[in-house]
C-alpha cells in the first residue's frame, strides 16, 4: 500500500461519506464538483 498516502484501501464507507456530505444541507451551495476519494493515491 506504498502508493497510497494514507496506507489503506478505500471503505464503502469512506465513499459514503463522501456521498453523504454532498447531498447535506452543508454543500448546498456546490456545483458541479468533481471530489477523489483515493486516500492520496499516487499514479506511477
Amino acid at each position: 500500500m506504498t502508493e497510497i498516502s494514507l496506507g489503506r484501501e478505500a471503505t464503502p464507507e469512506d465513499v459514503a461519506d463522501v456521498v453523504s456530505w454532498f447531498v447535506s444541507p452543508h454543500a448546498k451551495y456546490i456545483t458541479g464538483q468533481s471530489v477523489q476519494v483515493d486516500g492520496g493515491m499516487r499514479y506511477q
